[in-house]
């Protein structure tokens, strides 16, 4: 299973450690170079071993899982807005592989990496991602899209994202989007490991964790779109493996 992970897409975030992740993916890019160790990352259907100075370019709406490593990376991810120009010039194109081998060019990406956790002015740090982003544009191997049917799968998880407090059934958002509920039901499987209910279940999940840092888990569930504590916390195990209290607890650990 994996969902479309929104928090990351409201300001620069950049992280030094171990990164690790379930399966997700964002509206913008995301990057990692492996200061140390090798790390093993899950892009789309793909198993990426990544070794010591290899660099990693996810772009929008790669679905991307970061595995445990004894190693050390550093990742960004960056808001649409400060890497609008990228996404105009690779909106129709796709990047052919997502690893760029150990080398002058990831030396000096990771370099410019490195100043994005510094506490720079908001310009220079827009320079810094136009620079990483423009680089990989101009190095990297890219080729036109053709899928059409992906586009429409980012449409459906867009929106299942906006309205996932609501009640969304596999007959309401296949209705939707103009088909029969049981052609979206194929569509959905044939891309997700997951039913759709499950997945709307863990984009839930995933949704509330921001709220249980500031309120109460019985004044979150069903803004979330939970029916009762119950059901929530059965989802939220099935998700992360963790209760809410023991999760909140680990993610203190690595914040």
């Amino acid at each position: 299973m994996f969902y479309y992970e929104t928090y990351r897409d409201n300001s620069i975030y950049v992280a030094r450690q171990d990164c690790l992740s379930t399966p997700h993916f964002h509206r913008a890019p995301e990057i990692a170079y492996v200061i140390r160790g090798e790390k093993p990352i899950r892009v789309n259907d793909t198993l990426y071993l990544l070794k010591e100075g290899d660099f990693l370019m996810l772009m929008p709406y790669d679905v991307h899982e970061y595995l445990p490593s004894d190693g050390e990376q550093i990742c960004a991810a960056f808001p649409p807005e400060d890497c609008a120009e990228f996404l105009a010039a690779a909106k129709n194109l796709s990047l052919e592989s997502p690893v760029f081998l150990h080398g002058e060019f990831t030396d000096d990406l990771f370099a410019h990496m490195i100043q994005l956790q510094e506490k720079k002015n908001p310009v220079f740090l827009r320079g810094l991602i136009s620079y990483i982003l423009g680089s990989v544009l101009q190095e990297g191997n890219f080729s036109p899209k053709q899928s059409a049917q992906q586009d429409l799968l980012r449409e459906i998880f867009a929106y299942i994202d906006e309205h996932f407090a609501e009640e969304l059934t596999l007959q309401s958002v296949a209705t939707r989007f103009g088909y029969s509920k049981y052609y979206f039901s194929r569509l959905f499987n044939a891309h997700v490991s997951a039913n759709f209910s499950a997945y709307v279940n863990q984009v839930r999940v995933y949704k509330s964790i921001p709220l249980l840092k500031k309120y109460k888990i019985s004044a979150v569930y069903a803004e979330c779109g939970f029916r009762s504590p119950q059901q929530y916390f059965l989802n939220f195990r099935k998700a992360t493996g963790k209760s809410p209290r023991e999760y909140l607890a680990e993610r203190k650990k690595h914040d």
